[in-house]
């Protein structure tokens, strides 16, 4: 599994594009970001309203966590399409996003 996800993710890099990825654990998706990526910097994401989210710089990944109260992530409008899913968030050089969405295996 991790292999699969890898090379998708290497791809999307390489094609300049953005996507989305589905990994098994945030550990995956942050073991992936280090092997493609090992000189992106981690952005400290900010858990609180949405107008206090730090702007990402490029060529960089935030970790992305939903509450278990809530059911969201932190930081995002509930209608979001990534706010009720854990992810790691890329912003590419190229300012192009790479979401790896943690799949939620209880469903």
């Amino acid at each position: 599994m991790f292999r699969n996800s890898y090379k998708e993710t290497k791809n999307l890099l390489k094609s300049g594009q953005g996507g989305e990825v589905k990994v098994r654990s945030l550990d995956e998706g942050k073991a992936i970001v280090s092997k493609i990526s090992p000189n992106y910097g981690s952005h400290e994401f900010i858990k609180g309203p949405v107008s206090s989210v730090k702007k990402m710089p490029t060529g960089s990944y935030s970790t992305e966590v939903k509450d278990p109260l809530t059911g969201l992530v932190p930081g995002h409008v509930s209608s979001g399409k990534h706010a009720s899913v854990s992810h790691i968030k890329i912003l590419t050089k190229e300012k192009n996003k790479i979401y790896l969405l943690v799949d939620d295996m209880t469903k």
